[in-house]
């Protein structure tokens, strides 16, 4: 939410942006620390990167939050800071080498927009259940910058 104090001028938020990268382009080399089980299913993975948001390709155990097994030629679920299944924790489950993985603490971080110098860091701090609660309730250092340039514009007319 973005609100403006004593002004009449509607805030403009910045022109939707067109993504240009998919979870894989985030993940760090498999960690067996974070491996959660064989996948057993059609090998129904995508051929090609989807942009239009996460793609399911099938449930895990009982199906709920954090138990769905998503393809890394899309884009990542979001991450939650309650994390939505036991299995998949704040970044839910990622179909990798025909394996179902959940995201490390560093991959957390990368995702949201954090260096992986800065990611190394975060995850020196705290250990990876803060590193998923602080990420699943952070807002994306991408999105925060552009709609922070957009008030100082705004406020700067």
């Amino acid at each position: 939410m973005v609100s403006l104090l004593n002004t009449n001028t509607p805030f403009v938020f910045p022109e939707i942006i067109t993504p240009t990268t998919v979870l894989k382009d985030f993940l760090e080399p498999i960690d067996n620390n974070y491996y959660i089980d064989d996948y057993i299913g059609p090998p129904n993975d995508l051929k090609e990167k989807y942009f239009n948001g996460a793609k399911k390709l099938k449930d895990y155990k009982n199906g709920g939050q954090g138990n769905r097994i998503y393809s890394t030629l899309a884009q990542g679920v979001t991450l939650t800071a309650s994390g939505g299944g036991k299995a998949g924790s704040s970044g839910g489950l990622y179909l990798r080498e025909n394996k179902i993985y959940k995201l490390s603490p560093i991959e957390m971080c990368k995702v949201m927009g954090w260096s992986k110098e800065e990611a190394n860091k975060i995850c020196q701090a705290l250990n990876p259940r803060e590193v998923g609660f602080c990420m699943g309730n952070a807002i994306d250092r991408i999105v925060f910058r552009k709609i922070a340039s957009a008030i100082v514009e705004q406020i700067n007319k």
